[in-house]
């Protein structure tokens, strides 16, 4: 069984059209970037299918009402077509985390999904990252998905995020890095298709002010004279 993260190319270019703006709240020392979907518009999200059986196959697709009480859900299927694992990854295209930001200061970051699932329990979930081609899909960073009942998954930190990704390079955080976008991943550890539902996607990322830099920054320099005064 493979179990490693892999490197992806998403399989086709994101188009943007007529999604919400984020939104961003700020307090004295920190600015926080959110974005959450409950419409899965499928020109929303990208779908990018990984794994190494030659015949595996996946797909999402958005289905309304799917939640209930009128919200959405997300319907992904991953099918392996033989004995290694394969992930079906969704990415939410109508938020994204510049580093430039704050470069170098990646912050505190939140993610957040409800998820179910419909034909076939024991399907790994877990939360995704894309960085231009780069993919981060951890190996089954949360508990089987083993009931038909919508269940919330959360994880807080960038460690968290990338849980099972440890072979591969590190998000760039630097000034004039690519953009983060952020979405979940679906995994089958081989053998015949399932079928998982996604609903209320949220994520948030939290990182110093301007202000707060430009203070620490200042603090740093005085700091660094006072001692060569001495």
């Amino acid at each position: 069984m493979n179990t490693s993260p892999f490197l992806a190319t998403p399989g086709r270019s994101a188009v943007l059209l007529a999604l919400a703006m984020p939104v961003v709240t700020s307090t004295a020392h920190a600015q926080t970037y959110s974005g959450s979907d409950s419409v899965f518009a499928p020109r929303s999200w990208t779908v990018t299918v990984k794994g190494n059986n030659p015949t595996q196959s996946g797909s999402a697709t958005q289905d309304v009402g799917g939640y209930g009480a009128g919200v959405n859900a997300w319907t992904s299927t991953v099918n392996p077509g033989g004995p290694d694992d394969t992930w079906t990854v969704s990415i939410f295209e109508g938020f994204s985390y510049n580093p430039s930001s704050a470069p170098g200061t990646p912050g505190g970051v939140t993610l957040s999904f409800d998820s179910r699932w419909i034909t076939r329990a024991f399907s790994g979930v877990g939360p995704a990252l894309r960085q231009g081609s780069t993919v981060w899909a951890g190996y089954q960073t949360s508990p089987n998905v083993n009931s038909s009942t919508w269940t919330t998954y959360s994880y807080s930190g960038w460690s968290t995020l990338l849980a099972g990704t440890s072979s591969m390079p590190a998000p760039d955080f630097s000034a004039g890095a690519a953009p983060i976008y952020f979405g979940f991943f679906q995994r089958n550890g081989g053998g015949g298709p399932n079928q998982s539902q996604f609903a209320n996607f949220s994520v948030a990322v939290t990182v110093p002010s301007p202000a707060a830099l430009s203070s620490a920054m200042v603090a740093t320099l005085m700091s660094g004279r006072r001692r060569r005064s001495r």
